[in-house]
């Protein structure tokens, strides 16, 4: 009656509710509000910052009283995940002590009574279980630490274990006395945070897209299944839909702040770095401008490209970078880049571009190096140098530069060229070429913007349009379908739900025949009295388990035909 002036309240320790009771039978002149109690002095801020933003307006409504229904911990997502509510208060002996000598008594620290804290986080003591009851039983009783109070600690943790929870009784503090405080970015940007930090430990896509399988293994190594058992937070190794695939998942729901700082922690953030610092666009290949990698340039290995063209291997997912300088050179690697070499690595050259083509015909023509020195000038194999000087320089392996050819040759071989054609007006380049292999040859090498002016139009290919004869096809369709519907009803076999895709692959018909339905009546008739709803399909296998039990010499008890037919506990969704 003292502090809310109801004798039907309850003292909730965690998110206490009817503030404004408590704020209006205070001194006038206090400088406590409604929102400095819910800030200093409750378990609130550890759920703000991954809350839906306009779940916490709500939650302060209701903690305050201003609120009529509602239900505070249900919003928060407390109940609707496993980790149970604090059983009872805790403290640590040597803050008790502090306290003592600085205050002259002792007070319940409020970081000791998150359910997932054991630790200290400023003296790193094992937390000490008081035995006053919370909850149930003890929801109107007002309990001071008594300076003499003292029970069994609890057993000391592995190594790896106490680390994991000093950083969480580390990160709840920092929570409760300033981030938690803060306005919460909201689901979307924590999901989009997530993502981000998980692409750079090869555990999503720069689209997005996540390997679950991986991150579940990951998580589970990082932390072992006692850890997680003892937090109540287990992840069984064969179900795919947990609340760690919940939390980096296109948000749905609300999860439990332990489930975030478990995550956060795997990714080797602290809670302000992920809370407060903003994170930019993904970049797997750093931020620009990136070196050109021409060994024939002046700017050889500067930073002089401004930009970075990202695509998406098909085969393995991760990124690919495509880099393209004003010289002409371009390169591409694979990503996300680990090191700082990795800069001036190349996966691929995609254009040498004219300023190394210029480069390799001065090594080789002017300062007369062989192949194999020009190429290791030019960082490329051997082979390599020999194919562009050949294309660059009309050069054979075996005869070396080719002279420029007197015009009696050149017309010689472009009247072989002409008459070829006109004896065959119709055929294509590719049938010339067959044909008389070396003219060509020589007038591409010496000659080559005249053959290309004096080659066969390509062609355009067209396929021809094969019509279907749509009212043939839905007879016989609709034939088979009544054939296979009828023959799968009488199956005595274990049955098999009937439904549009199950006929299209047993009859050997592709699915997309599905989209042309409006062209065949008589087919989609008979696929709409076919298809089977869940519903029908638990009927007829109710139906088929009742003859078995019957021919059987079997009661027709409600649990034996219920395991018989195959149903769900309860037939949820049959």
């Amino acid at each position: 009656m003292d502090m809310f002036g109801n004798r039907q309240a309850s003292v909730a320790v965690d998110l206490p509710t009817r503030i404004n009771s408590i704020i209006d039978r205070l001194s006038p002149h206090t400088f406590h509000t409604a929102i400095s109690l819910i800030n200093n002095h409750t378990l609130f801020p550890l759920y703000r910052p991954f809350l839906p933003l306009g779940r916490v307006e709500r939650i302060e409504l209701l903690m305050k009283g201003e609120l009529g229904k509602g239900n505070v911990h249900m919003s928060a997502g407390q109940t609707a995940c496993r980790i149970p509510a604090t059983a009872s208060l805790r403290f640590c002996v040597s803050c008790r002590r502090d306290d003592e000598r600085k205050f002259g008594e002792p007070y319940w620290h409020r970081s000791h009574q998150a359910q997932w804290v054991s630790i200290c986080s400023h003296h790193f003591d094992l937390l000490v279980d008081s035995g006053v009851r919370v909850g149930n039983g003890n929801r109107q009783s007002l309990v001071p630490l008594e300076p003499g109070m003292m029970t069994l600690q609890q057993p000391l943790q592995e190594a790896g274990h106490f680390a994991h929870s000093v950083w969480l009784a580390t990160a709840v503090h920092l929570l409760l006395n300033g981030i938690g405080q803060l306005q919460p970015i909201g689901l979307d940007e924590l999901h989009r945070r997530y993502l981000f930090h998980l692409y750079y430990k090869g555990l999503a896509s720069i689209s997005g897209h996540l390997d679950a399988h991986g991150l579940l293994e990951s998580f589970r190594k990082y932390y072992g299944d006692e850890f997680l058992a003892d937090l109540h937070c287990s992840l069984p190794a064969t179900k795919t839909d947990n609340w760690l695939l919940a939390l980096v998942r296109k948000p749905r729901k609300t999860s439990h702040p332990l489930y975030h700082l478990l995550l956060i922690r795997f990714l080797g953030k602290n809670v302000e770095e992920l809370l407060v610092e903003e994170v930019g666009k993904l970049r797997p290949f750093g931020r620009g401008p990136w070196p050109c990698l021409n060994p024939a340039a002046s700017h050889y290995r500067r930073a002089v490209i401004g930009a970075c063209t990202i695509t998406r291997n098909s085969v393995t997912g991760v990124p690919v970078g495509t880099f393209a300088c004003r010289c002409g050179f371009a390169y591409s690697r694979s990503g996300p880049d680990q090191r700082r070499e990795d800069r001036t690595r190349i996966g691929r050259i995609v254009s040498m571009g004219h300023v190394w083509e210029n480069r390799l015909l001065d090594l080789i023509l002017t300062e007369r190096k062989s192949f194999r020195a020009a190429a290791r000038q030019l960082n490329v194999d051997t082979k390599t140098v020999q194919r562009y000087f050949e294309q660059l320089s009309c050069v054979t392996p075996d005869a070396g530069v080719c002279s420029s050819p007197d015009s009696a040759d050149l017309e010689s071989r472009r009247s072989m060229w002409q008459e070829l054609r006109e004896h065959n007006p119709d055929a294509g380049t590719k049938w010339l070429r067959q044909r008389s292999p070396a003219v060509y040859a020589w007038l591409y090498r010496h000659d080559r913007v005249w053959l290309q002016t004096h080659i066969p139009v390509r062609r355009k290919h067209t396929v021809a349009v094969k019509r279907v004869n749509w009212q043939e096809r839905d007879r016989r369709l609709s034939g088979r379908i009544r054939l296979l519907v009828k023959r799968g009803l009488k199956t005595s076999e274990r049955p098999v739900r009937i439904t549009a895709t199950g006929i299209c692959k047993r009859l050997g018909e592709p699915v997309s025949f599905l989209r042309n339905l409006e062209n065949l009546p008589l087919t989609r008739k008979v696929l709409a009295s076919a298809v089977e709803s869940k519903d029908a399909f638990a009927i007829r296998r109710l139906r088929l388990a009742a003859e078995w039990l019957l021919s059987h010499g079997e009661s027709l008890a409600v649990w034996k035909l219920v395991r018989q037919a195959g149903l769900r506990s309860g037939y949820p969704d049959c």
